[in-house]
């Protein structure tokens, strides 16, 4: 964490969002607001002249996406947080940025997991792949959007997606998937079947998991559960589950995201021999959790996001 406050920059086109930023963080000594921009040109001049540790991003911030580029370029220790009023755990994502303690959580979860898997378990593809999860925040409509229609219709394994996205969303992203998609694509729900060329999205505001029924079939459970990672569904959450119904014949992939959620759940499932592929720095729109998981060690493949689903075809 940066000695002191940390510094941020507010930025949204509001004045009502730049002003619900400021009462967020109003009377937190560790975090401080020390400059505001309503548009991104001003943004990039205050971040050249003040280098704040965080830039602080609202929902109305016109040319946003080069806005995001430019500073991972030219400032990469700058965090970049994405602000949502109907969350009230802006200050612990602001600190947990600062932390890697989900980093050393996934490595020790990594040495866990091997030494309680027998080496030939680790064996390079020893098993027929039977799911597909995939792990994905900001910038994740459009990275779904361009790879989802990728898959064939014959693709034989489920796909399971958390996509971290408020509860009134996900049903729609669902539908315009379903929509640009070859198999077909649901927003999950309590019960629904894990069945072979089918996608199911995870529902907003529900941790989604899958469990093993004892006639062999696999459900989706979705939970309240405490957020993890500041989130809900959470990422960690699915992968957890797919490990312990699926061990190693797992396919997971983490894409473009802020945070570090999806580190330790693939750690988990590394150490049970699965095979993980992350997202590219050049290709994400933020390199948050796909970066969190090449930093842990524990992707077996890095890609551009063009190349996410040949390389999952290469393992099926």
């Amino acid at each position: 964490m940066p000695q002191g406050t940390i510094r941020i920059l507010a930025v949204d086109a509001s004045v009502a969002s730049r002003r619900a930023m400021t009462e967020a963080l109003a009377g937190d000594g560790e975090l401080d607001i020390i400059a505001t921009a309503s548009n991104a040109a001003t943004a990039l001049k205050r971040v050249r002249h003040l280098e704040p540790d965080v830039v602080l991003l609202g929902g109305e911030v016109p040319e946003v996406v080069d806005l995001m580029n430019e500073i991972r370029a030219s400032f990469p220790r700058i965090k970049i947080v994405a602000f949502d009023r109907a969350r009230p755990d802006l200050p612990e994502r602001i600190r947990n940025l600062f932390s890697f303690a989900n980093l050393r959580a996934a490595q020790q979860e990594i040495a866990r997991a091997e030494a309680e898997t027998p080496k030939r378990a680790r064996a390079a593809f020893p098993y027929r792949r039977k799911v597909v999860a995939i792990g994905v925040s900001t910038g994740g409509p459009n990275a779904l959007a361009a790879i989802m229609p990728m898959f064939p219709a014959d693709f034989s394994l489920p796909v399971l997606i958390v996509q971290h996205m408020p509860a009134s969303f996900t049903a729609l992203l669902a539908e315009r998937l379903a929509a640009r998609c070859a198999i077909p694509v649901e927003e999950a729900r309590e019960g629904s079947a894990v069945e072979p060329g089918k996608v199911l999205l995870a529902p907003g505001d529900f941790h989604t998991r899958v469990k093993a029924l004892p006639d062999g079939r696999v459900i989706t459970t979705l939970d309240q559960g405490p957020l993890e990672n500041s989130c809900r569904p959470a990422v960690d959450a699915l992968f957890r589950s797919v490990a312990e119904v699926y061990g190693p014949a797992v396919i997971a992939v983490v894409l473009t995201g802020m945070g570090q959620d999806g580190a330790t759940g693939a750690a988990l499932l590394k150490g049970k021999g699965a095979y993980i592929i992350a997202q590219d720095e050049a290709s994400s729109v933020v390199w948050g959790m796909p970066g969190a998981v090449v930093s842990a060690g524990v992707a077996d493949a890095v890609v551009d996001l063009n190349s996410v689903v040949p390389q999952i075809l290469k393992q099926v």
